[in-house]
């Protein structure tokens, strides 16, 4: 990639510039580049479609108004098939994305008439924004990618099979590693992919180094043949994953350490997490791991921990260094609810890393290291988060592992696999 350069193509009064994107104009010969504007004008009251043409994205043309209604629009995007433009916009007061076609770029565009998601005209789904829509390589498809803002879930893939028609149903077999939105899909060769892996790895290396806690509750104790733990509350015992698990049951949780009661996790740049868990109830919010610099209570927005949430069928890791910010992108997997599932969580220095039953699920970054983020005596609990008076899991936990360094994939799938022998 070449180095980034600024460009100002607002206009001197505008109070900002949202969701800028491109489309070549064959007709004139140039690239048009399109964003949302508030301008003095008006005092800022209404988003408009502004516009601007450049043949080598340095010079460009003085703005215009685009696209203007009674109501403020953003986030246009563009896909062209055969001779038609469809273009969809956020419209900010129906809060629904809008589909429309035109044979030039500034003919006069009409609304799709036959425009649904799911079943439901399309004009009127609510909570999303962001829009961005591609072919699917290799198939007679089209997919809109919209962000389910009002959720905080990112792109949610919708399939076409007729661009023309704009009939859209939810899609399936699509996996992201993180929360994306605002972006742009454009296809590339293997050859092109090979490189951009070459150059730009998927993931960080892998590591090798020590088990440095064990707790696998066959002995029915909560007595780990690497580390120290404490128990608070009750426990009880159940045939297990494999040999015996430990019952949680809403209120108990184990206090890990090291050997000879040392800190579990002081000191590292990495860690990873393994074990096995079956929660009693899909709904119930289950701590599995918790890891945080101190016992103070978490404040929303301003949470400082690393923890595996088990709730609502679905496994979520979260790192978070937040300080009055958005809340960073998690990690998770959704499983089939009352089944026992076989979790690792692998913590780079500025990313993570979730896996169930030996399969890479999903990825999240992190701009704050480890250390940093826990400081020098982190606590570590198995079965509760410091959330207002302790969110404590309720279901059974076996298998129960840390290692001093991040595992790489194969070595997920190994043990995973030699679990299970």
């Amino acid at each position: 990639w070449s180095e980034a350069n600024l460009v100002k193509v607002t206009p001197d009064n505008a109070g900002c510039t949202w969701a800028p994107e491109s489309i070549y104009d064959s007709e004139k010969g140039m690239y048009m580049v399109f964003w949302a504007s508030k301008v003095a004008t008006d005092n800022y009251g209404m988003q408009r479609i502004y516009r601007s043409y450049t043949r080598d994205f340095k010079n460009f043309t003085e703005p215009e108004i685009y696209i203007e209604d009674t109501v403020s629009n953003i986030d246009t995007s563009f896909i062209k098939e055969s001779d038609t433009y469809y273009r969809f916009t956020k419209n900010e007061h129906a809060s629904s994305i809008i589909m429309e076609k035109s044979t030039t770029l500034d003919g006069t565009f009409e609304d799709v008439a036959t425009y649904t998601i799911n079943g439901v005209v399309g004009n009127s789904v609510t909570g999303y924004e962001g829009p961005t829509a591609y072919k699917i390589n290799g198939e007679n498809k089209w997919c809109l990618l919209l962000d389910f803002y009002s959720q905080s879930a990112g792109y949610k893939p919708f399939i076409t099979d007729d661009i023309s028609t704009g009939v859209f149903v939810s899609g399936s077999d699509f996996t992201f590693d993180t929360k994306y939105r605002h972006g742009t899909v454009m296809p590339i060769t293997q050859e092109e992919y090979d490189a951009l892996v070459a150059k730009y790895p998927i993931d960080p290396p892998a590591e090798t180094g020590d088990e440095i806690f064990t707790l696998d509750f066959n002995n029915e104790d909560a007595v780990p043949t690497l580390g120290t733990a404490t128990v608070n509350g009750t426990l009880t015992y159940e045939d297990g994953y494999k040999g015996k698990a430990a019952k949680f049951n809403g209120s108990t949780y184990i206090d890990i350490k090291g050997a000879d009661g040392t800190n579990l996790l002081a000191g590292l740049d990495t860690f990873t997490v393994s074990f096995v868990a079956k929660p009693d109830t899909a709904s119930n919010a289950s701590w599995w791991f918790y890891a945080a610099p101190n016992t103070t209570q978490q404040t929303y927005q301003s949470e400082k921990y690393v923890g595996v949430l088990d709730q609502n069928a679905t496994i979520t890791c979260e790192r978070y260094n937040s300080n009055a910010q958005a809340r960073p992108t998690a990690a998770s997997a959704s499983y089939t609810s009352g089944a026992w599932k076989h979790v690792t969580l692998v913590h780079h220095k500025k990313s993570f890393t979730l896996y169930v039953d030996g399969v890479k699920k999903s990825t999240a970054s992190t701009k704050v290291d480890l250390q940093t983020m826990l400081g020098e005596n982190p606590v570590v609990y198995i079965g509760k988060a410091n959330w207002g008076s302790g969110e404590f899991a309720t279901g059974l936990i076996d298998e129960f592992r840390v290692f001093n360094y991040a595992m790489g994939a194969d070595e997920v799938a190994e043990k995973y696999s030699s679990l299970n022998e």
